[in-house]
């Protein structure tokens, strides 16, 4: 057996929560890596918790950026919506007054042809006339050499 000195029989006797080799400046190990772990893990929520936060912000300020820029583009495209309309009811004109203009020139063509088909009519009404005129003078004729020739 070994001889104990009287400090060591009286540490040897105290519970094993308290004896000095089991404790850090009063506090039992257990206790104190209890602490240490629920810290870590506090600071590690604070973090991320505090990470959320600026990538949050930063998300606003992004999202305020997108919208900028979406709303720039949506005044973009009704500005380019109505140059397009303003360009098809261009096309659209240019399309009627060449129709109008092709119109114009049948309608001239027509009247034309109408002149030309009156003036035939009125040269063939001429004719006749004057067809008439030689069937009369020509039955007249007949009538007087009858008359003549029965004397």
């Amino acid at each position: 057996m070994e001889l104990k000195s009287p400090e060591e029989e009286v540490v040897a006797a105290l519970p094993e929560g308290m004896r000095p080799d089991s404790n850090l400046y009063g506090f039992p190990w257990e206790l104190v890596i209890c602490a240490a772990v629920v810290g870590f893990f506090a600071v590690l929520f604070f973090l991320w918790r505090s990470f959320r936060s600026v990538r949050s912000r930063l998300y606003v300020g992004r999202e305020k950026k997108l919208a900028l820029m979406l709303s720039g583009l949506i005044e973009e495209k009704s500005k380019l919506l109505e140059k397009f309309s303003l360009v098809q009811k261009e096309a659209t004109c240019e399309k009627l007054n060449r129709s109008n203009s092709e119109l114009e020139d049948e309608i001239l063509c027509l009247e034309k042809e109408l002149k030309e088909e009156k003036s035939k009519h009125s040269e063939q009404d001429e004719l006749m006339a004057d067809i008439s005129k030689r069937i009369q003078s020509l039955e007249d004729e007949s009538k007087s050499l009858k008359s003549q020739v029965a004397e």
